[in-house]
């Protein structure tokens, strides 16, 4: 596992995790259960603001049509 290793970094590579589930679901049609995730994401980054731009992207892609990836 990953998650024991990151040391100081451990709440923001689990962010990381939760984002990244967050735009796989967003693009399997799973509405509900990619902003669940993208809510423990923009918590879990809220001390990284260099992360921000990471969480509005899966946010366009999640509010965009079908799940399309949207334009950066």
């Amino acid at each position: 596992r990953v998650f024991g290793l990151a040391g100081e970094r451990e709440e923001l590579v689990r962010g990381l995790h939760h984002l990244a589930a967050a735009g796989y679901r967003a693009q399997t049609g799973e509405d509900r259960r990619a902003r669940r995730q993208l809510d423990r994401a923009r918590r879990r980054l809220l001390s990284f603001p260099d992360a921000a731009w990471l969480v509005d992207l899966v946010q366009r892609d999640l509010d965009s049509s079908g799940g399309e990836l949207a334009e950066p």
